[in-house]
C-alpha cells in the first residue's frame, strides 16, 4: 500500500503538487484527506473509516442545528443588524404564503434553473422563519412547494445544475423541517429527492451520456452539481446510507480539482459573477459538511481558497462597479457566504466588504453566518491597492479605497480557454470621477448557435474587437488565438505609481513577434497609461480600441478628445506614436468580420479607436487623464519602454516624474446662469507654471477661428449676435513644451424672442380702466374689430378687418426680426396686390 503526504514522494518515482497528489488518490479509490496541522494534504485509508461514520444523528443537521436555531431566536431579539434583516425576511415569507407554488417552466425552452432557485430561496426561506416564530403556516407552505415539485416530470438533469440546485432545496426542507413532517411526507421527499435528484447524480458520476462533463470539469458547474449533491445525500444520510456513501464518495473524488482553481491567489477564472455562483454553493457544501459529518475533509485547506474572498473586494471599483470580465456582469456581488469564509480564516476584511461595500442583503444564509465580531480589528489601510491574482492573470490597481472617485483599472491575461471565456487578451476597464469610461460589454445571449464552442468567436462581444484591446490584421477568423494562455509578466510599483505589465505574445503569434501591453497608474496615481509594444516580420494592420457610452469630442488634429459623461470629462491623449489618431466608431463588428444574426446591437455604446497601417515595430501610447472641476489635461509625460517600466519600478524608484498642473480660467463663461446674448467679453486666463513654454493657442467657436496667437487674449469679446440661437461649443487648444493641452465647454445663445399678435380686441379692466391688447406700436384708422362666431365669415374676435378700400398699415416693432408670418383672409381670391410688406432697419 502506497502512503504518504501529498507534495512529498509517492512509491519511489513520482513528486507531485497538493492538488494534482489530491487527485491521484481519489484515482486510487483507496484514499481519503485530512488537513495536518501545516495545512497540508494527508492520505488515509478510507476503508477504515466510512465517510458516513461521525454523522450526526440528529435534525436538523445541514449547515445548523437546533442549538443554531435557538442562537438565531436571540440574535434577531438583541442585534439591530439582525433585527433588520429579519423584518425583511419575515415579511417576505408572509408574502408567500399568498403565492402560488412553483411550476415546471423551462427558461428558453431549455433549462428550469429560475424554478430550481425559486424553490431553494423559498424553502429555506420558509424553514428558517419557522424555526424562528414556530408557526406552522411556513411550514405548512414549504410542504405545498415541495409536495408540488416532487411532482415534477424530472428536474431537468440533461442540464445539471437545475438539478443539483433542486436537490439542495429539498435537502434543505427535508433536514431543517424534519420534526414536522409526518413519516408519509418524509417518504415523499426522499422519494423524489432519490427518483429526481441522487439517482441521476449517480449516472452522472459513472459518466452515463446525457448528464453532462461536470464530474471531471474544474467550473462552476462542478462547484455546484457537487454541493446540491452532497446536501442531499447528508439530508437522508441515516435512513440510505449506501447510497448517501456513494454520492459522497463520488463528490470528494470530484471537487478538489475545481476547488483548485482558487490557486494560488483566491481568483476564479469565469469572472467575479460566476465567482459568486460558485462560492454560492461551495460554501454550504464545505458547511454542512461539517455541521453534519464534524469535517470537511481538509477541502478548505486547498492552496486558494484561503483568499477567494479576496477577488471580489479587489474586482469591484470604488464607484461600485465590477471588472466583468468574461461572461460576467458589471453589478456588485451580494455573497454572505463571505461571512463564513471570514470566520474560517480569520480574514475581517471579507466581513467587513460584504457589510459596507455588497450592501449586506437580507438573506437566511447571511442570518446564520453572520456575526459583528467578525470584523474587529480590521483597518481599511492595511489592505494594498494593487492585487495580481496569479493562473486568472487578472490585475487591479487603485488610487485609494475610500475615494468614491478615485481612479481603477482592471485588467487581464489568462488562459482563453478557460469557462466562459473570451477573446480578451489585454482588456481592460476604467472607472474614474465615479464613472466607467472604459466598459466591458460583458455577455451575450447564451442561446445563440455555437455561443460556447468555436462558433462563438463569431460573436462581435466575444471577439478581442468587442474588447478595449487590439486587434492585428482583422479577418473572419478569430481575433485572438483561441487556445493561447498568456501571463501578467509584472505587478509593481509605489505609493505614487502603480505598474502592470502583460505579454500578449500567444494570443498574436501568427500576426507578430512580440506584443506586450503595459497599464499604469502615475502622477500620484492620478491618472491611467495603457501602452502597448508591438514587433512583427511582416507589416500588420493594428487597431486599438475603448468601449464607452460617453460622449466624445475629438480635439482638432484627432490626436486627443475629451470624453463626456454624467458631468463629468476624461481626456484621452496619444503620445506615441506621432501622427496617430482617433477615431469614433460603432460598437459593432469591422467590415472585415462576421457578423451573425441575434447578437446584441450595442446601443449607445461606441468606440474610441486608432488604426495603424503597416506596421512591423511600434510603441501605442495612450493617456487619460480625468478633468476634476475646470481642469484641464496635465502635460504629457515621458513615453518610456515597458522594460524601462520594470526595471525603474523594480529598483524602488518613480517611472515618472509628477507632472506639471495647467490651469484654464474660463472667467464669466464658466459662471453663466442661463442663455447669453449681445457682445460677451471673454476674460480667459490660462495659468502656466515658470518652469514651461506657451509655443501656440488658439480659441475656437464651433471649429470656427475665434482667437490665435503665442500669449493669452486681454481683451477679446464673442459678439453672440453672430450666432444662431442654441448651443454652442468653445475650445481652447494650447501647445505647451511641444505636448498639445485642450479644454472646452459649452453655451448657449438666446439673442431672438418671439412676438405673437392674435389681434384681441381691448377690454373694460375696470378701475384700470381699458386694457389694450394689440402689440401693435402704430396702425392707421381705418381698422375696426369684428365681435362674431369663429365660424362667421370673416368673423371671430381675434381678427381685424379693414373697413374701407383705402391704404391702412399696422406697425410692429421687434428688434433683430428673423420672420413673420401674417394671416390674411379677404373675398378676393388673390390679394399679392393689395398687401405690402416691408422692414425697416429704424
Amino acid at each position: 500500500m502506497i502512503r504518504s503526504v501529498f507534495g512529498c514522494r509517492i512509491g519511489r518515482l513520482v513528486r507531485l503538487g497538493p492538488v494534482l497528489g489530491f487527485l491521484l488518490a481519489f484515482m486510487l479509490g483507496t484514499y481519503t484527506v485530512a488537513a495536518t496541522s501545516a495545512g497540508r494534504f494527508e492520505a488515509s485509508d478510507m476503508a477504515d473509516r466510512p465517510i458516513l461514520s461521525t454523522l450526526r444523528d440528529e435534525h436538523p443537521r445541514l449547515l445548523v442545528t437546533s442549538s443554531d436555531f435557538a442562537r438565531l431566536r436571540e440574535l434577531v431579539r438583541t442585534d439591530l443588524q439582525a433585527q433588520i434583516w429579519y423584518a425583511s425576511l419575515k415579511s417576505r415569507a408572509n408574502r408567500l404564503l399568498y403565492q402560488p407554488v412553483s411550476q415546471y417552466e423551462k427558461h428558453d425552452g431549455r433549462n428550469i434553473t429560475p424554478v430550481s432557485v425559486q424553490v431553494l430561496d423559498r424553502v429555506r426561506l420558509l424553514a428558517s422563519v419557522y424555526h424562528i416564530e414556530n408557526d406552522e403556516r411556513f411550514a405548512e407552505r414549504a410542504w405545498q412547494e415541495l409536495e408540488a415539485v416532487a411532482q415534477f416530470p424530472d428536474w431537468n438533469p440533461v442540464h445539471f445544475l437545475d438539478t443539483a440546485e433542486m436537490t439542495h432545496g429539498f435537502a434543505i426542507g427535508y433536514d431543517w423541517l424534519y420534526h414536522v413532517w409526518t413519516e408519509e411526507q418524509k417518504e415523499l421527499l426522499r422519494e423524489a429527492m432519490i427518483r429526481l435528484g441522487l439517482e441521476p447524480g449517480l449516472n452522472a458520476y459513472r459518466g452515463l451520456p446525457g448528464y453532462g462533463g461536470w464530474v471531471r470539469g474544474t467550473n462552476n458547474w462542478n462547484l455546484v452539481c457537487n454541493g446540491g449533491l452532497a446536501m442531499g445525500a447528508l439530508a437522508i444520510a441515516d435512513e440510505e446510507p449506501e447510497l448517501a456513501e456513494q454520492i459522497l464518495r463520488y463528490g470528494l473524488q470530484s471537487v478538489p480539482a475545481a476547488i483548485g482553481k482558487f490557486g494560488p491567489d483566491g481568483g476564479w477564472e469565469e469572472g467575479v459573477s460566476y465567482w459568486n455562483y460558485s462560492i454560492r454553493y461551495l460554501v454550504p457544501y464545505l458547511a454542512g459538511l461539517e455541521s453534519a459529518l464534524g469535517t470537511c475533509f481538509g477541502l478548505d485547506r486547498i492552496p486558494g481558497l484561503e483568499y477567494a474572498g479576496l477577488f471580489p473586494i479587489y474586482l469591484t471599483s470604488p464607484a461600485k462597479v465590477s471588472f466583468n470580465f468574461a461572461d460576467g456582469g458589471p453589478g456588485v456581488v451580494d455573497q454572505p457566504g463571505l461571512y463564513w469564509l471570514s470566520r474560517r480564516f480569520n480574514d475581517p476584511a471579507y466581513a467587513w466588504w460584504q457589510d459596507e461595500v455588497s450592501g449586506g442583503r437580507p438573506s437566511v444564509l447571511a442570518l446564520i453566518w453572520y456575526g459583528k465580531e467578525l470584523r474587529e480589528g480590521f483597518d481599511l489601510r492595511d489592505l494594498p491597492l494593487d492585487r495580481h491574482f496569479r493562473g486568472v492573470e487578472v490585475a487591479t490597481m487603485r488610487s485609494a479605497w475610500d475615494d468614491e472617485e478615485g481612479l481603477f483599472v482592471g485588467w487581464k491575461a489568462g488562459d482563453l480557454r478557460a469557462s466562459h471565456g473570451h477573446l480578451d487578451l489585454g482588456t481592460f476597464v476604467f472607472d474614474a470621477l465615479g464613472v466607467r469610461w472604459a466598459l466591458d460589454l460583458g455577455s451575450d445571449n447564451y442561446n445563440m448557435p455555437g455561443y460556447f464552442g468555436s462558433r462563438g468567436w463569431t460573436y462581435y462581444r466575444k471577439r478581442a474587437e468587442g474588447h478595449n484591446t487590439l486587434v492585428l490584421n482583422p479577418s473572419t477568423d478569430p481575433d485572438q488565438d483561441p487556445t493561447a494562455v498568456a501571463r501578467i509578466i509584472f505587478q509593481g510599483g509605489g505609493e505614487g505609481e502603480a505598474i502592470s505589465i502583460a505579454d500578449l505574445t500567444p494570443g498574436y503569434r501568427r500576426h507578430a513577434n512580440s506584443v506586450k501591453r503595459g497599464i499604469a497608474l502615475f502622477d500620484d496615481r492620478s491618472k491611467l497609461l495603457v501602452q502597448d509594444e508591438i514587433e512583427a516580420d511582416r507589416p500588420a494592420e493594428v487597431w486599438w480600441f475603448m468601449h464607452t457610452t460617453a460622449d466624445i469630442q475629438l480635439g482638432d488634429n484627432a490626436s486627443e478628445a475629451i470624453i463626456s459623461q454624467d458631468g463629468q470629462r476624461l481626456a484621452v491623449r496619444i503620445l506615441s506614436p506621432p501622427g496617430a489618431t482617433f477615431t469614433v466608431m460603432p460598437a459593432m463588428p469591422l467590415p472585415t468580420s462576421p457578423n451573425p444574426e441575434m447578437q446584441d446591437d450595442n446601443l449607445g455604446i461606441q468606440k474610441l479607436a486608432i488604426r495603424l497601417n503597416d506596421v512591423t515595430v511600434t510603441r501605442i501610447t495612450v493617456q487619460m487623464t480625468p478633468l476634476v472641476g475646470d481642469a484641464v489635461a496635465s502635460l504629457a509625460p515621458a513615453v518610456k519602454p515597458l522594460d524601462v517600466w520594470k526595471q525603474t519600478a523594480e529598483a524602488g524608484e518613480r517611472v515618472w516624474s509628477p507632472l506639471e498642473r495647467i490651469a484654464v480660467d474660463w472667467g464669466s463663461l464658466r459662471e453663466l446662469d442661463g442663455a447669453v446674448r449681445g457682445v460677451l467679453p471673454l476674460d480667459i486666463k490660462l495659468g502656466l507654471p515658470d518652469s514651461v513654454t506657451l509655443e501656440s493657442l488658439s480659441i475656437t467657436v464651433d471649429d470656427e477661428p475665434l482667437f490665435s496667437a503665442t500669449t493669452p487674449p486681454e481683451d477679446l469679446v464673442l459678439d453672440t449676435r453672430t450666432l444662431p440661437d442654441g448651443t454652442h461649443f468653445i475650445r481652447l487648444q494650447a501647445v505647451i513644451n511641444g505636448t498639445s493641452v485642450t479644454d472646452a465647454l459649452t453655451f448657449d445663445v438666446e439673442n431672438h424672442w418671439t412676438l405673437i399678435d392674435r389681434m384681441e380686441p381691448p377690454v373694460d379692466g375696470g378701475w384700470f380702466g381699458m386694457l389694450i391688447r394689440s402689440r401693435t406700436s402704430a396702425e392707421s384708422d381705418g381698422w375696426t374689430y369684428i365681435i362674431a362666431p369663429m365660424d362667421a365669415p370673416l368673423g371671430g374676435v381675434d381678427r381685424r378687418i379693414r373697413k374701407q378700400d383705402t391704404e391702412e398699415y399696422m406697425i410692429w416693432e421687434t428688434p433683430r426680426l428673423r420672420s413673420v408670418r401674417v394671416a390674411v383672409e379677404a373675398f378676393k381670391a388673390d390679394v399679392n396686390s393689395a398687401l405690402r410688406m416691408s422692414v425697416s432697419s429704424d
